[in-house]
């Protein structure tokens, strides 16, 4: 069993002890969320929909409650996804949650079998088991398209209309496993000619 199947066995272990034990956890433990069901086209709502792990402001994992998770609209892939009041979340079918970028009014398209993160401000990627496949270290991150993505560190965000633009710092790309493929060292108008 990897570690990665451990720790989620033991999170979920956790989560129904939590929802057990009387005055353990209360309704303040658990963020509300939205999401649309398997049973319809109009988005629910439920006020006790995830507990999320980790503390700190840290938190990017999460269970989601069992009766929210038996009734999501879930993928080819096996994935859903909830948004709470400030992001949102891709599901599994056992009820964990990754927080993910949010990208068009929902949460960021896989791209080449990832999805991007931030975690501690910085970008990284998971895959569609929701696993960190290339770890949070870059100030931004663009999808992947062509084996590559484009990342930067030392760059800042700058509006630009309605939207955001990413300026300054170092640019770079990195592979599908995180293997950098063109070193941290260019600008941003020099990486795309690359």
């Amino acid at each position: 069993m990897s570690g990665h199947t451990q720790t989620l066995g033991f999170y979920r272990w956790l989560f129904f002890l939590l929802l057990a034990v009387p005055g353990f956890s209360s309704a303040n433990d658990f963020t509300e969320c939205w999401y649309f069901p398997s049973t319809g086209n109009d988005e629910a709502h439920e006020n006790q929909c995830l507990l999320f792990l980790g503390g700190g402001g840290l938190q990017d994992e999460a269970l989601i409650n069992k009766k929210v998770a038996i009734g999501l609209a879930y993928d080819a892939d096996g994935l859903a996804y909830v948004r709470t009041q400030d992001s949102f979340l891709y599901v599994t079918s056992d009820g964990y949650a990754r927080k993910t970028l949010s990208y068009d009014n929902g949460p960021d398209v896989f791209a080449e079998g990832l999805a991007r993160i931030r975690k501690n401000g910085k970008i990284g990627y998971i895959d569609k088991s929701l696993k960190i496949v290339i770890p949070p270290l870059y100030d931004f991150g663009f999808p992947f398209d062509g084996g590559s993505a484009i990342v930067c560190t030392g760059c800042v965000e700058q509006p630009d209309g309605e939207h955001k633009m990413w300026v300054g710092g170092l640019w770079g790309a990195v592979d599908p496993l995180g293997n950098i493929k063109y070193d941290l060292k260019y600008s941003a108008e020099e990486i795309r000619a690359c």
